[in-house]
């Protein structure tokens, strides 16, 4: 049965496949990052990696605020890629047997499954981030690009 991390942006659970989850950090100060999607919030320096981060309020068309102390970004890999999603918390490692979910007619969230009585949206992670072109891997950036 495979495990999920749940998260929540403004009170929705989501959850994304654990083997794809790095680590969990509390938010950071984003760089902004010039002509990027406007799904990508900027750009962290992750222990000397920069990285992408993914604002999916945006991507789910959710209201935009500023960052809070209390957010989190969450470190994850995903078609040979890593980059931070911004979060409001995690939660929780769940098991979520496939009896438990529902299909759903999106691209990018693979299935809902009842958790004490409120959905949990499970996340496409690699569809999510096939969708759109990521700025260059870390190693293509130089300290001109900041």
């Amino acid at each position: 049965m495979p495990s999920y991390l749940s998260f929540t942006i403004e009170q929705r659970r989501y959850g994304v496949l654990l083997e794809a989850v790095r680590r969990v950090e509390r938010m950071v100060e984003v760089a902004p990052l010039p002509d990027a999607p406007s799904v990508i919030a900027g750009v962290i320096d992750f222990h000397g990696e920069m990285l992408p981060v993914f604002d999916l309020r945006r991507r789910f068309g959710l209201p935009l605020r500023p960052s809070l102390l209390t957010d989190h970004l969450l470190i994850a890999t995903a078609r040979g890629r890593t980059v931070a999603l911004a979060i409001d918390t995690a939660e929780e490692v769940r098991e979520v047997s496939a009896a438990g979910r529902e299909a759903v007619s999106s691209e990018v969230v693979r299935a809902t499954t009842g958790l004490e009585g409120e959905p949990l949206f499970l996340l496409d992670f690699d569809r999510l981030l096939a969708e759109i072109a990521l700025p260059p891997a870390a190693e293509e950036f130089d300290g001109a690009d900041f």
